[in-house]
């Protein structure tokens, strides 16, 4: 009779089961982690960007076990001043000493034909007249 061996075989789906999943598995040379994304929904990038959060907490469980888990950060410093810091620095120079109502009146004056206000399907335009948007 003929011995049998089997092997083991890496094969990338062509679909997945889950929109995301991650799998750890313990070997003894360290954790072998693998991440599957369905492609339809994820960019590449925002998948690398997952995993890499996914390093920075395993890197601070080890460093720091003592602490909760939901007190130890998944973003890196720079990624952390990019979305706390730098996405927010929207500020804009604008004439502090008038009243929101002043500028808007300067606006309506600048774009009379403009739409001035939405909400739903109503727009009222600039000389304060309703226009519905959309099918009648």
């Amino acid at each position: 009779m003929a011995s049998l061996r089997l092997s083991g075989l890496k094969i990338v789906p062509d679909t997945t089961k889950f929109d995301l999943s991650l799998e750890v598995l313990e070997r003894s040379e360290g954790l072998y982690c693998a991440l599957e994304y369905a492609t339809g929904l994820f960019e590449p990038s925002t998948a690398a960007r997952m995993a890499e959060h996914m390093a920075v907490l395993a890197r601070q469980v080890v460093e720091t076990p003592e602490k909760p888990l939901a007190q130890l950060p998944l973003l890196t410093e720079a990624e952390r001043q990019q979305v706390l810091v730098d996405f927010n620095a929207t500020a804009a120079p604008y004439p502090s000493e008038a009243c929101i109502h002043h500028l808007f009146e300067k606006q309506v004056a600048l774009r009379p034909d403009s739409i001035a206000v939405e909400c739903g399907d109503g727009r009222w335009r600039a000389g304060g007249h309703r226009h519905r948007s959309g099918p009648a």
